[in-house]
């Protein structure tokens, strides 16, 4: 087999293209196709995640990449906990997974899964897929890795949030911080291959965290759609309707609103601008727990949850981000407000901090 791949490099693709059928059969190509990977249409995708139905950066980017696996022909199915008053259509290619909702107030609707069920099992073993794509560390994925390994099925992992660091601002972080990142690196180390969304995260795993002993670690970079984000969206009907004359400098903040996202950080850096006299108001996007505190603000208003167009017209409508979380392990937002010509502003703790000069 080493000389069939030997032999088949030293030839250039329209060498191999010009090839009779003995000549292939000959160099072994013909075996070497039959290695290769599936076509899209082939392709049938399981995607592990734990809310699916719960609109965040990471539930955001699973659904960009299903419609584009989608849109090459590729089969998809999401493993994921359902909400109980879900409308059945929204959930048909959905498995779905016993799951327990986190404990926590600012929680919100999050759940974590709590292993794979026979029901499930045999949904997964119905839909047969050849690859499964594991998004979150909790017991559902785990029972899927073995899963996997039992059926000699592959899989891979990407790697969304920084978990440790979430602890703290649940105040669980002495009681469970040491076993928990235990857990996460045993969790990863099972997976061939994850990818991470940052060169930044990539060292910071391995140099810091001790990741990449048995796992490979890739980088999986993001990206924006330039026409939905664009200064071209600005709108001072927008700005109007906010109570923002052409004076005022708007600071905008697109983000859920909990602890972890540093809302403290943000009222007092707007609160002490408009102190020392600056024409500043402020436009929020987003929902959490800090909403109600937020709204309460002077001159600053709460628009809830925008997406689409309608969150590129907030981003170009406004003057600068203030984004202050540093939970980041990418901050999709940052990319959207440089897209869409709003300068921004972050604290220098996470991996947002790679755009400080951009």
């Amino acid at each position: 087999m080493f000389q069939v791949v030997q032999s088949s490099k030293m030839l250039s693709n329209g060498a191999v293209k010009s090839l009779s059928e003995s000549e292939r059969v000959e160099l072994g190509l013909s075996l070497i196709r039959k290695l290769d990977r599936p076509d899209d249409s082939e392709l049938r995708i399981l995607i592990c995640t734990a809310t699916y139905f719960v609109l965040d950066g990471v539930t955001l980017t699973i659904r960009r990449l299903e419609s584009h696996l989608r849109s090459h022909g590729v089969t998809v199915k999401i493993l994921s906990t359902v909400p109980d008053n879900i409308d059945p259509e929204l959930a048909k290619d959905v498995i779905v997974v016993p799951g327990i909702k986190i404990p926590f107030a600012h929680a919100g609707e999050y759940a974590f899964g709590v292993g794979l069920d026979e029901n499930t099992i045999r949904e997964m073993e119905a839909y047969n897929p050849n690859c499964v794509h594991f998004t979150v560390p909790d017991f559902v994925a785990l029972d899927g890795i073995r899963w996997c390994q039992r059926n000699n099925i592959a899989y891979i992992g990407t790697w969304h949030s920084n978990y440790i660091e979430y602890l703290k601002y649940y105040f669980i972080e002495w009681i469970l911080g040491p076993a928990f990142h235990r857990y996460l690196k045993g969790f990863f180390e099972q997976i061939p291959t994850v990818y991470v969304p940052t060169s930044y995260m990539l060292r910071k795993m391995r140099e810091e965290w001790g990741y990449g002993s048995a796992t490979e670690l890739k980088e999986w970079g993001r990206g924006v759609d330039m026409n939905m984000f664009s200064p071209d969206r600005r709108s001072a009907q927008f700005r109007a309707s906010k109570g923002f004359t052409d004076q005022d400098v708007v600071v905008l903040w697109v983000s859920r609103l909990v602890p972890e996202k540093r809302p403290d950080i943000w009222m007092q850096c707007v609160k002490r601008l408009q102190e020392e006299g600056l024409p500043v108001k402020a436009l929020v996007v987003g929902n959490g727990t800090f909403e109600k505190y937020l709204s309460k603000l002077k001159y600053v208003s709460c628009c809830g949850w925008l997406s689409g167009n309608a969150l590129g017209e907030a981003y170009a409508s406004s003057d600068i981000l203030l984004f202050p979380s540093d939970v980041e392990t990418f901050g999709n937002v940052t990319l959207e407000a440089l897209s869409s010509g709003c300068p921004k502003n972050f604290l220098n703790v996470s991996s947002s901090s790679k755009f400080k000069d951009a």
